[in-house]
């Protein structure tokens, strides 16, 4: 087990001396309902969405076969198509797996997919009704339109909603980056929402979310894994912590529900060429992340002392993964340990183990480092 020391010199007049008692660990089980749905095929295509309002469903190599298009973002076999029940299966699977990691064994996450297999379900009105709206008001209750048509097609093979913590439909939205347009972006509808639109839905379902089969940036597809980590935290109550004025970074890589969701990877491709990937390996939380989702308890440090810190990410352990110092009765120094950044070529990357992918050894979703380390 690594373990790490650190020392505060802090400057109190009264003494008190830091004690810390582990808490026992109660699993959270998270059982999840997760709808593939798509959208009538535009027929003609409508300018203002970015695919044709149904999965992608071409083959690896289609996709990649002319990587010069500028209408083909794929540049790295990750993520590719067929966009189909068992893609959505493999992030379903890296979900658990990284919640599993992230909460040391506290969080165990389960689901029931519809349709298990086969064609997705297809809502009854377009692509652009559900993205487009004159105000937030009226977009908030299509939304909400969506989530209780995707209920509706899938409700004689669901059945009970009941037996469901959770509730996710992803989506055949292709959802691109700074461009305006009216496809689903990834987003969390929570208790406070879903209470203040017009339109019902079935009283056991307090929350949802949507993510959709893509996002584009320019020069790429920025990867799903992120994506699904930092729409499942929304659903926790986590806040976005990014620059809102601005959509940059406020606090850094290290915090998930900023940009270290997004994080920047460095991969070697197949021809051994060198790429920089955005999305597939997002941060564990961090401390005050994992305080408010329940997971960690801080020790209290009030005087000058030598404590022994864990790393957050470490499962088997009776240290403290957190120290919090305190200043007012409303502030506090909360200090943790995190795996540091190196400079790799001409751009700054995490320095990553061997990953574990769905398809080959080197293509498909990532599922997990072979590690464990995030």
């Amino acid at each position: 087990m690594t373990r790490f020391r650190i020392t505060f010199v802090l400057f109190l007049t009264t003494i008190v001396f830091a004690t810390y008692t582990p808490t026992s660990a109660v699993t959270q089980n998270i059982h999840l309902l997760a709808l593939r749905v798509e959208f009538p095929f535009e027929d003609s295509d409508d300018f203002t969405t970015g695919g044709r309002g149904v999965f992608d469903m071409r083959t690896p190599a289609e996709a990649l076969a002319d990587v010069s298009s500028n209408e083909n973002p794929f540049r790295y076999p990750y993520d590719l198509p067929p966009h189909d029940a068992n893609f959505l299966s493999n992030h379903l699977r890296a979900l658990a797996h990284y919640l599993s990691i992230a909460s040391r064994g506290q969080v165990n996450l389960t689901w029931e997919m519809y349709p298990p297999t086969g064609p997705a379900y297809t809502a009854p009105r377009s692509l652009s009704w559900y993205g487009s709206a004159s105000n937030d008001d009226e977009q908030l209750d299509r939304w909400v339109t969506f989530l209780n048509d995707a209920l509706g097609v899938s409700v004689s093979d669901v059945g009970t909603l009941g037996r469901f913590d959770s509730f996710l439909v992803f989506n055949a939205s292709i959802s691109r980056q700074e461009i305006l347009s009216t496809e689903l972006p990834a987003l969390a509808l929570t208790p406070a929402e879903l209470t203040r639109s017009t339109v019902s839905v079935p009283s056991e379902v307090t929350s949802a979310w949507f993510v959709p089969q893509q996002i584009q940036e320019p020069g790429g597809v920025i990867g799903l894994n992120g994506t699904f980590v930092s729409t499942f935290f929304a659903m926790q109550n986590l806040p976005v912590l990014l620059n809102t004025a601005t959509g940059g970074s406020a606090l850094g890589g290290w915090t998930v529900m900023d940009i270290g969701s997004d994080n920047i990877i460095r991969r070697v491709k197949p021809n051994g060429d060198t790429t920089a990937v955005l999305g597939f390996m997002p941060a564990l939380p961090m401390a005050w992340e994992q305080m408010r989702l329940g997971w960690i308890d801080p020790v209290e440090v009030r005087s000058d002392t030598t404590v022994q810190l864990a790393y957050l990410g470490i499962a088997e352990t009776d240290l403290p993964q957190a120290l919090r110092v305190p200043i007012t009765p409303d502030e506090y120094y909360l200090l943790e340990l995190r795996k540091s950044i190196k400079d790799v070529g001409d751009f700054r990357s995490w320095d990553h183990p061997e990953i574990e992918y769905s398809r080959d050894d080197t293509s498909g979703v990532w599922l997990r480092p072979k590690n464990n380390f995030y």
